[in-house]
This record gives C-alpha cells, structure tokens and sequence, in this order.
C-alpha cells in the first residue's frame, strides 16, 4: 500500500529522510496508515463477492500483513498494539488479518506503557532487525528494536536478528 503523507509523491523537494521524519512523528499518519490497510481489506471482501476477476478465488482467512519501519509500526497497530490518542489508548486492530511480518519495528520510548500496548496483541508475528537497525528517523536504537518481540505475550513470536545489519537491509542494501 501507498500511504498518503508518507508515500515518496509527498516528498517532491524534500529530503527524503527530513520528510519520513516529518510523516513519522504525526500521529494522524498513523492512525491514517490502519485505515488504509482497513479500506484495502474491505476491497478485496468486495472483489471476492463482486464480478472481479478474483471473485472467489481469495482465500480471507490467511491474511498476512508485512511492513518496514513506520511500515512495521503498521502491522504492529493492525495486530492490535495501542494507540495514544486525545481519548487514551486506542486500538486500530483489525481481526481479518491472522499473521504479520514486522522489520525494524519501532519502539515507544515510555518504556512504562510496553507491557499494556503490546497486551492485546494476539496474532503470531516473526519480527526481523539488525545489530546495527539504529532509526534514521527516530529515538528508537538496534537493541530496542526486539522489545515488541519480548512483549507479546498473547501468541507465538518469532524473532531474527540478522549480525551486522542496519535499518536499510530490508529495502535491499547489502550487509557490509
């Protein structure tokens, strides 16, 4: 998915880690990005009924959800890690998706709210970083990169630390 806000046609002009910073740090294009993946999820529920060439053919109970960085956060708010908004803690869960893939997951620095954000999380997630995923955008350092990992206690998670890998790796750039 593109997401308006954070997508590379919003960054015309700018610098490229300038304006993820700018997109990163607003907390609507958060809450925007859950919507997004809910208006695609209710697509392709229309595409499966409708006359679409993948009428019947999408299987809805395997849904997966994948995503890098501010990308990773995503999946992580779609599996039910909570909000903070003007009403308290919200959720953006959405129950169609049943498994995710989170690289590089950023990380909340009020290490007090771990716990209860990540508590509603219920689906099994493998999580991927480096020893070297220091944010380009963030707060968030290598090391903390494993704590939605250490948290979720309310299914299996899966944990890959690749030596020597930074931020970039999973958008192609090779290990040094």
């Amino acid at each position: 998915l593109q997401h308006r806000g954070s997508d590379v046609t919003e960054r015309r002009g700018l610098r490229p880690l300038n304006h993820l910073k700018q997109a990163f740090e607003d907390p609507a294009n958060t809450f925007q990005r859950a919507e997004d993946v809910r208006f695609a999820l209710n697509q392709l529920e229309q595409m499966q009924k409708g006359a679409s060439p993948l009428a019947g053919r999408l299987d809805l109970g395997r849904i997966g959800i994948a995503g890098h960085a501010f990308g990773s956060l995503t999946v992580l708010n779609i599996a039910g890690q909570l909000l903070p908004s003007s009403e308290g803690l919200v959720s953006m869960a959405d129950k169609r998706v049943k498994v995710g893939l989170a690289m590089s997951s950023p990380v909340p620095p009020n290490r007090e709210t771990h716990a209860s954000i990540y508590a509603p999380i219920h689906i099994p997630i493998l999580h991927m970083t480096g020893t070297n995923d220091d944010s380009p955008v963030s707060t968030t350092r290598a090391p903390d990169r494993r704590v939605p990992f250490d948290r979720i206690q309310g299914a299996d998670q899966y944990l890959v630390t690749f030596r020597g890998a930074d931020h970039m790796v999973f958008v192609g750039h090779k290990l040094p």
